[in-house]
């Protein structure tokens, strides 16, 4: 099992986030991105959509898997910020959507899952 704090293991599950999506073709243009009072993880470009990504991490599956553990309230929440981010930077784009990327570090390898469209 990964010997990493909170803070560590939640940067390190960003950073495996960002690198995934980038080979998948995303082009981040924000990470840990203020919205009011809340923070939006990262903040993406993919075929003309700007998606808004929460990234769960995880060290066990104690407390459950992704669809367990991301609560409505967080997708809520997600989508809040999303309307204040855009809101405030008078965002030009239309086509906008909600994913969820969860990172699981329980096995012997990380594990990354992309939930797209969530909301």
């Amino acid at each position: 099992m990964i010997r990493l704090s909170g803070k560590e293991l939640g940067r390190a599950g960003e950073n495996l986030a960002a690198e995934y999506l980038a080979g998948k073709g995303y082009e981040i243009i924000g990470r840990n991105i203020m919205a009011g009072h809340r923070e939006i993880d990262l903040i993406c470009l993919c075929g003309g959509v700007l998606v808004f990504i929460e990234v769960k991490t995880v060290k066990s599956l104690k407390y459950g898997a992704a669809d367990e553990i991301f609560s409505a309230k967080k997708t809520r929440n997600l989508r809040l910020a999303a309307m204040q981010y855009l809101s405030s930077n008078k965002s030009r784009y239309r086509n906008l959507r909600l994913d969820l990327v969860y990172v699981d570090y329980s096995g012997n390898s990380p594990q990354v899952h992309h939930y797209q469209d969530i909301a």
